[in-house]
């Protein structure tokens, strides 16, 4: 198996946009990331921030390392809380070499 965390991720093109973000293929990393077992929601809503909901299967929005008021700790709890009520599994990823970090979609 190849080392991909040095590799830079290349960006793609946004397929759509929710929320003001660019919704996009995942990256290779995200993809390694194990699922692990999910749970079928028995409900649906899409307040929200971020458009968590709005993505499918290895689709990922991204947001820049800069962003004002954004806390990392916060978006990987909002991430992981999203998962668990609705029966996603997303993950969260920092990419420094392009001042991004990456939310996706793995299941």
């Amino acid at each position: 198996m190849t080392d991909t965390s040095t590799k830079p991720a290349t960006p793609t093109t946004p397929t759509a946009f929710k929320k003001g973000f660019a919704i996009m293929p995942c990256s290779v990393q995200a993809l390694q990331k194990p699922v692990g077992k999910l749970i079928t929601p028995d409900f649906d809503h899409t307040r929200g921030r971020y458009p968590f909901l709005d993505l499918a299967v290895h689709e990922c929005f991204t947001i820049p390392i800069n962003e004002p008021d954004l806390d990392i700790k916060a978006l990987r709890t909002t991430a992981s809380l999203y998962g668990k009520r609705h029966g996603r599994k997303f993950v969260v990823i920092v990419h420094s070499h392009h001042e991004l970090i990456e939310v996706a979609r793995i299941a």
